[in-house]
Parts: C-alpha cells; sequence; structure tokens
C-alpha cells in the first residue's frame, strides 16, 4: 500500500497523446493477455512439424509363465506382442524357462501419412496468421481505449479550469457587490445572489476536482501504472489538435475503401478459411495408404541370458472403411466453411456501418463545436457588456451573475464539443483499421 501511494507524492508525470498510446501497447494488461495467444499458436505450429520428425522409443516386455504352461508349449505356437506391435513367437526367444523378455529400441520414420502431417502443417500455419492478424485489430481497439481515456482526461482537467475560473469571477463579483453595499449603493439581495453564486462555483470546483482524479486513475490503470500517479497531460483540448489524429481523406466512399482493404478482421476470416480447408484434406487423408519405416534393435531371451540383433521393419497400412469418421469429419470442415462465409459477408457489412457511423459523428462533432464556439464569443461578449452595464449602474448583480453563468455553460459545452470532435477522428481511424 504504501509503494502505491508513492506517485501520489511525485511530481505529475509528463505525458503526451502519442506517448501514452505507446506506453499502453507496451504495458496494457489485457492487450498482453491477449498476446498471448500467438505464441500459443505457435507452440501447435511446432508440434506440427515435430510430428514429422522420427521418433525413438525403447520399449521393454517381460513375460513370466507357469512351469506347466512352459512345458506345454511347441514350437511357434506361443505369441508374445512386443512394444510396436509385432508378435514374436516362442520359437524366437532363447530360453526353456517360464521367464522370457524382450528390449526393443526402435527409430520410426514417417515415410509417407496420406498428406495427413501436410495438411496439419498448413492448417497450423493458417491459424498462427489469423491470431496475428487479432492481434493487430486488439492492439489497434486498445489504441481507441487509451486514446478516450487520454482525452477524457483532457476533458475534464479543462472542465476543472472552467470551474476554477467561474469561482474566481464569482468571489470578484462577490467582492465588488459588498464593497457598494458598504458604499451604500448596493442591496442585500444583490449580496445574497452573490454568495450563492460563491458557493455554486465552489461545488463546481469539488465535482470536477474529483472527476479531474478519477480520470487520471481511468488513465493510470489503462496504463498499467499505480492508480495513485498524476498526469502533466501535454496536449490541451482548447487548441486546435485535430493534427494528433489527421485523416487521409475525409470522403466517405474512399474511407470505406481504404477500411475494407486494411481491416484485419478480413484477412483474419480469410487465413481461417485457409485453414479449415486445410483440415477438409488432412480430414480425407486419414482413408489413404501410410508408410512407416522402423529400425530395430532387439535384445530378448532369457533375463539373464539375452541375445541382440538388429531389424529393419517397413510396414504399408490400407485404411477400408473408419465408420464413417472420415466423411463426418469432412461435413463439419464444410458447414465450418459455409460459416465463414457468412462472417466474411458480415463483417463486411459490419465494417462499412462502423466507417459510416464514425464520419456521420465526426460531422456532427465538427457543427457542434462550430455553434459551441460561437455560443462562447457570445457570452463573452454578454458578460462584458453586463459588467459595463452594471459600473455605470444600469445593471443588477444578478445580469451579471447570470452572464457569468452563461459562460460557464457555453466553455463546458465548447469543452465536451472539443473531445466529441478528437473523439469521433479517433473512431474514425480505428474504423478504417489505422495501425496505432
Amino acid at each position: 500500500m504504501a509503494l502505491l501511494a508513492l506517485p501520489g507524492w511525485a511530481d505529475p508525470q509528463p505525458i503526451t497523446y502519442g506517448e501514452a498510446v505507446q506506453m499502453g501497447l507496451e504495458r496494457n494488461l489485457a492487450l498482453q493477455n491477449a498476446g498471448l495467444e500467438v505464441p500459443a499458436a505457435q507452440a501447435r505450429l511446432d508440434q506440427a512439424y515435430a510430428a514429422r520428425n522420427p521418433n525413438l522409443n525403447l520399449n521393454s516386455t517381460y513375460l513370466r509363465q507357469a512351469d506347466a504352461l512352459v512345458r506345454a508349449q511347441l514350437p511357434g505356437t506361443t505369441q508374445l506382442l512386443n512394444g510396436n506391435g509385432a508378435n514374436i513367437s516362442a520359437a524366437q526367444l532363447t530360453t526353456r524357462g517360464p521367464e522370457q523378455m524382450l528390449n526393443r529400441l526402435a527409430l520410426v520414420v514417417p515415410v509417407y501419412t496420406g498428406g495427413r502431417l501436410e495438411a496439419a502443417i498448413h492448417e497450423r500455419r493458417s491459424l498462427l496468421e489469423a491470431e496475428n492478424y487479432g492481434l493487430k485489430r486488439n492492439r489497434q481497439l486498445t489504441a481507441l481505449t487509451i486514446k478516450s481515456s487520454y482525452l477524457q482526461a483532457l476533458l475534464a482537467r479543462e472542465n476543472l479550469e472552467v470551474s476554477e475560473l467561474n469561482l474566481k469571477e464569482a468571489e470578484r463579483n462577490n467582492s465588488l457587490t459588498l464593497s457598494r453595499k458598504k458604499a451604500g449603493v448596493g442591496t442585500k439581495f444583490d449580496t445574497m445572489q452573490a454568495q450563492v453564486a460563491v458557493a455554486n462555483g465552489q461545488e463546481a470546483v469539488a465535482r470536477t476536482q474529483i472527476d479531474w482524479q478519477r480520470r487520471q486513475a481511468e488513465l493510470a490503470a489503462t496504463l498499467n501504472l499505480p492508480l495513485a500517479t498524476s498526469f502533466d497531460l501535454r496536449e490541451s483540448l482548447t487548441a486546435p489538435q485535430t493534427q494528433l489524429e489527421s485523416l487521409a481523406t475525409t470522403d466517405l466512399d474512399e474511407l470505406t475503401k481504404v477500411a475494407l482493404s486494411q481491416r484485419p478482421e478480413l484477412d483474419q476470416l480469410r487465413a481461417r478459411l485457409t485453414a479449415n480447408n486445410e483440415g477438409r484434406i488432412g480430414a480425407s487423408s486419414s482413408l489413404l495408404p501410410q508408410i512407416n519405416l522402423s529400425l530395430n534393435y532387439d535384445m530378448l531371451g532369457n533375463p539373464s541370458n539375452l541375445q541382440g540383433g538388429w531389424s529393419l521393419l517397413a510396414t504399408l497400412s490400407f485404411p477400408l472403411w473408419d465408420g464413417g469418421l472420415s466423411e463426418a469429419r469432412q461435413q463439419e470442415f464444410t458447414v465450418r466453411e459455409d460459416q465463414l462465409r457468412v462472417q466474411e459477408k458480415e463483417t463486411i457489412q459490419r465494417i462499412a456501418l462502423e466507417v459510416r457511423e464514425a464520419y456521420l459523428s465526426l460531422q456532427e462533432a465538427d457543427q457542434r463545436l462550430k455553434a459551441a464556439l460561437s455560443g462562447v464569443d457570445a457570452a463573452t461578449e454578454a458578460v462584458r457588456v453586463g459588467r459595463l452595464r452594471y459600473d455605470v449602474g444600469a445593471a443588477t448583480s444578478l445580469e451579471i451573475i447570470t452572464a457569468q453563468a452563461n459562460l460557464s455553460d457555453a466553455q463546458y459545452l465548447a469543452a465536451a464539443s472539443r473531445y466529441g470532435q478528437m473523439q469521433a477522428r479517433a473512431s474514425l481511424n480505428a474504423a478504417q483499421g489505422v495501425d496505432p
């Protein structure tokens, strides 16, 4: 707990928009967890490659029979099964006693498997590609989450600045009202209104201060930093920030074409289609002949008198019927391909819809920001005129308080509109599949 509290005592950590994205992509826990799917897929591919390699086995068989069974045996009638499935007759054993042993060191080479192992390699290679495409999209979505968290922190800080400025103006107006009342040109009602404005300003500062702390904690969690970390955000929503999220084009058709050409989900689906096709090939190969070659060294006989020698075993296997298992597996892969084809069409529609929605959100955000900035200009002018009227006695303090409240509301709205514009631009880039 003490370690978690240390960052809260330290100076705020300076960070920019781009640095936050880079740090988050390196440290975000959810992204790290998703990234582990890639080495897991690589391990499965390595297993498929390893299945083609020769196998070296050591098998040992020990048999003890009753004396009556040994005396009753005729040469060549007793069958002893070794570790590789080959039968060895009693005539091959160099013992007349009840104890018999076979030790076999076997090097087994899969010469031909009907393409089953090769299909498994191709299938898992395609699945590895699919996982890489999935991770790429996960990085894009994680980057969007980090950007949103950073922009929300910027909005919270700007709201805090607006509330602090509004409180200063309320305190200034309250001081002026008290002075006018002492001079006999003010009323008690004006004083009460000014005090109410100060109280409202203090409540707004407390509320926005808590929100600023909350947004910093959320940003720290996204970046996998201690939750008590405080930030010095180097950008500001009050300055033009469109260069942080530049757009290659503002034409909807072009944006859609770019998205359909570079969104990783489509490449991921196509890689899964390739893997599915290789899986179907592997399923059909189970009915093809298979050839295995085994080089053996046997030590057999009585445990106290073992004799050894080399042997070479070639096995040609013809699967005649597997009860319909291969056909059922091929049917499963066929249905799976139909599912992936439907998913591909649905994904294309979804991507086009996401681009359109992000594009329309940006259009709306631009218009809202334009209107909000006009509102700030009008509210600022209203405050200026109201102060001039109040100074010459042509207006009451209530008019000043109302004008100042309207200005604060306009500034809050402008900050929210700037945030909406930046969020819409980030969402549009994410919808296009832009590399973060």
